[in-house]
């Protein structure tokens, strides 16, 4: 009986060190869970911050093209970046172009002549 007590006591040992085994396990895959998180967090957030710098550089161009435009304009006159319509310098800008390219046009069919 003494001998079953001790094979019963250490399959039940056995036992609870497999449970706990099995615990840690679930418990370091959770952890790993929560870094892989984390991590993918701090790259999405990394991603963002690029998109918007990315995003201001464009904006930061095109508003000094437009700033340039309206100072071709308006190169006699000061005035004050705030007041100029930015749709009537596209518009005038696109004008222009529309021009030259209408010139260029002519130039090229009188050259075939």
């Amino acid at each position: 009986k003494a001998a079953w007590l001790t094979v019963k006591g250490a399959a039940v040992v056995r036992e609870r060190e497999a449970k706990a085994s099995m615990l840690k396990v679930a418990q370091l895959k959770r952890k790993y869970a929560a870094v892989v998180e984390a991590r993918q967090a701090r790259a999405s957030a990394f991603e963002t911050a690029r998109l918007n710098l990315q995003f201001a550089a464009r904006m930061e161009e095109k508003h000094n093209a437009l700033k340039q435009a309206a100072i071709a304009l308006n190169d006699e006159e000061e005035f004050d970046l705030k007041e100029v319509d930015v749709e009537e310098v596209v518009l005038e800008a696109e004008a222009e172009m529309e021009e030259v390219n209408v010139e260029e046009e002519v130039d090229m069919l009188t050259a075939f002549r």
